[in-house]
């Protein structure tokens, strides 16, 4: 009888028990919480809550792993980033535009350093996956308290370095540390960082950039010249315009300097100092029309900074220091030319140098001059040229005129040459018709031959 109401009994526990499960089934998705709606408001924690569909992208998609992420820069994007009155970034006059790109990148960075959050809650439906994550505000500002520290006993040490070189007079491991200082501190930039330095009680920020503005400003580009004069049309050799830089009198190597030259482009703009401190400046072949020009020369901060972190917010920090550049006056003078005539008709020397003076005065617009001594001269132009008799047509005389004209300069270098033939010349007689030819080779010289000659010196 026992075993009959034990089967009864079991009979309805199963039955009970299948239905129970049933309705839980058909309510398996537990009511939203209040945190998917409204994120909580908490004096004491930071929170973050993220969502991810759960369809999937790609074959690796991770909704889980996506929703934790959004949580997190959700959460980090509630540790606010001000800069400081006191801070390093206030010591230097920053654009807007990379104040805000600094804010950005440093909230962005903080969620890759995030440490101490705890999971507070998930949720999920058919379609969505939810998580809710806090941190708590007493436990951050101790981790990044301690993360300060470290990164101010590391940047003090830099310092340190920097400042023995600096006073061992190498410039340029004395800035790689001071860059290597910025780093260790760049990500409490816009904070005032108090910090006990070599017995001193410091804003150590403050400090530290202005230490680096007062080298770059120690440093110093000199030129033995005041100014420098330079002919028109001439390539210049480099060495006359040697450029060094010193630091305490001491030329300094390996220094990257940006050199530019108002009156066109330089070869190599962007040089570093050689084993004896200088930079030798290559102007090429000067083009310039006007009568002064300038060389400039100035400390490639961008560069240099380059060679000491590839963070691109401390190059595009330093690239904010305006520094003084050096400027050499440039004088540029308008050759002379000397011309070896030789111009004829018929074998015979002509009645006047027509082509000479045409080019002449063509040459005079652009106030280049002529002289009357080859030893004075920057170019010889020699003009050769005949007529010769071609016979008759329609009883009119028939000449054909040839020339060359060609300039060298005083190394005996060819800047221009050019040979023209058969320019007729048709007239009454020999004589005006070797007259004529001269004419058309003067409009020839004046509309074509010497834009020419011209681009050859100033363009």
């Amino acid at each position: 009888m026992r075993f009959v109401y034990f089967l009864i009994f079991t009979s309805l526990f199963v039955f009970v028990g299948c239905k129970s499960k049933k309705k839980t089934a058909n309510n398996d998705v537990r009511p939203a919480p209040a945190w998917i709606s409204t994120k909580p408001a908490d004096p004491f924690y930071y929170h973050g809550i993220g969502v991810s569909p759960k369809y999937a992208y790609s074959a690796n998609y991770d909704y889980k792993q996506v929703a934790k992420n959004n949580a997190l820069n959700d959460l980090a994007s509630e540790i606010s980033v001000k800069v400081n009155a006191s801070s390093l970034l206030s010591q230097v006059e920053v654009n807007r535009q990379f104040s805000e790109s600094f804010v950005s990148n440093t909230q962005v960075t903080s969620t890759e350093d995030l440490e101490g959050f705890e999971l507070v809650d998930t949720y999920e439906t058919s379609t969505h996956y939810y998580v809710f994550y806090r941190l708590s505000k007493e436990e951050h500002e101790r981790r990044k308290a301690l993360k300060r520290e470290r990164a101010l006993a590391a940047a003090a040490d830099f310092l340190s370095a920097a400042e023995d070189f600096r006073n061992k007079r190498d410039a340029y491991q004395a800035y790689i540390l001071y860059i290597k200082s910025m780093e260790a501190i760049k990500s409490f930039w816009a904070e005032p960082l108090e910090y006990t330095y070599q017995g001193n009680r410091i804003f150590f920020g403050n400090h530290l950039i202005s230490r680096i503005i007062s080298f770059l400003n120690e440093l110093q580009i000199q030129s033995p010249l005041r100014q420098i004069q330079v002919t028109r049309g001439k390539s210049i050799d480099d060495e006359q315009f040697e450029i060094f830089v010193t630091l305490q009198n001491i030329r300094q190597p390996s220094i990257p300097v940006r050199l530019s030259y108002s009156g066109g482009r330089l070869r190599n703009p962007n040089q570093k100092t050689n084993v004896s401190g200088a930079v030798l400046v290559d102007l090429g072949r000067v083009t310039s029309t006007a009568q002064r020009e300038r060389i400039t020369a100035a400390i490639n901060v961008e560069a240099w900074t380059s060679e000491a972190t590839q963070n691109q917010q401390i190059i595009a920090l330093m690239n904010q220091l305006r520094l003084r550049p050096f400027v050499l006056d440039v004088v540029v003078q308008s050759p002379t030319f000397f011309f070896i005539s030789d111009e004829r008709a018929f074998g015979r020397s002509f009645s006047s140098a027509v082509l000479t003076d045409a080019l002449k005065m063509e040459l005079a617009k652009d106030q280049f001059q002529s002289t009357l001594s080859a030893d004075n001269a920057d170019f010889i132009v020699s003009i050769a040229s005949d007529v010769e008799d071609a016979g008759f047509i329609n009883r009119m005389s028939n000449v054909q005129l040839s020339f060359r004209i060609q300039i060298t300069d005083r190394n005996n270098n060819v800047i221009y040459t050019r040979s023209v033939k058969n320019i007729r010349g048709i007239q009454t007689d020999e004589q005006s018709a070797a007259r004529d030819a001269y004419n058309k080779a003067v409009r020839l010289i004046q509309r074509e031959l010497y834009l020419e000659i011209r681009r050859s010196f100033i363009e």
